[in-house]
């Protein structure tokens, strides 16, 4: 049975069919600021779009798949060497899927 530690991560993670999350939803799944996401986002440590006028960061929107890299990335227990092996089989399955469309839309056989 994985431990809480292994569990947290990929909750995280699962979006529930969104594309995009607002800075707010960001922080609030980080349980930070979104001070400190606007941060991140300024120091090219997550990537976004900003969808409004000027350089307001809080108009900004993270990709889902933008978030989940970040999380990956940030890791820093040794679970980080492999985190899809633990995942649920719906979230493998809906990746598998996401990464076949974006491959075969950028040329590539799989």
């Amino acid at each position: 049975m994985p431990t809480v530690q292994q569990e947290l991560p990929f909750a995280l993670l699962d979006m529930h069919g969104k594309s995009v999350l607002t800075v707010r939803e960001v922080a609030e799944r980080l349980h930070c600021t979104r001070q400190h996401v606007s941060d991140l986002i300024a120091a090219d440590e997550l990537a976004a779009v900003n969808i409004g006028k000027g350089q307001s960061r809080m108009a900004a929107r993270i990709p889902v798949e933008s978030f989940r890299d970040f999380v990956l990335r940030s890791m820093t227990c040794e679970f980080a060497v492999s985190p899809i092996r633990h995942m649920p089989t719906q979230s493998l399955i809906r990746w598998h899927q996401e990464l076949t469309k974006h491959l075969k839309s950028k040329g590539v056989r799989v």
